[in-house]
């Protein structure tokens, strides 16, 4: 029996204040979920989880149009912008520190 990715590989995790990030490089998979809860009785329960099937989404053979294509490539642009602006804060407040 084959092993599911997710048995397969340890992913990469980022932790958020509000989310717990899984990319599973090699599968192609990407989980973004919420943090685990405690249930009435005690138990630990998984955040609910979201998976995205990365290689599916940017293959344009398989995308449904050009259009949706259109779209991840907008959002992937984003989400790279918005990692650039926060590294440059970063930046701003680390060479602030140093002057001190």
């Amino acid at each position: 029996m084959v092993k599911k990715y997710w048995a397969r590989e340890a992913p990469r995790i980022i932790e958020t204040e509000k989310n717990i990030i899984e990319w599973f490089k090699e599968a192609g998979k990407l989980q973004i979920r919420l943090h685990n809860w405690i249930d009435s009785h005690g138990f630990e329960k998984r955040g609910k989880l979201v998976s995205l099937d990365l290689v599916s989404l940017l293959d344009p053979e398989r995308m449904m149009t050009r259009e949706s294509y259109k779209h991840v490539k907008e959002l992937a642009q984003y989400l790279f912008d918005e990692v650039q602006k926060i590294e440059e804060v970063r930046k701003r407040e680390h060479e602030a520190e140093i002057e001190f």
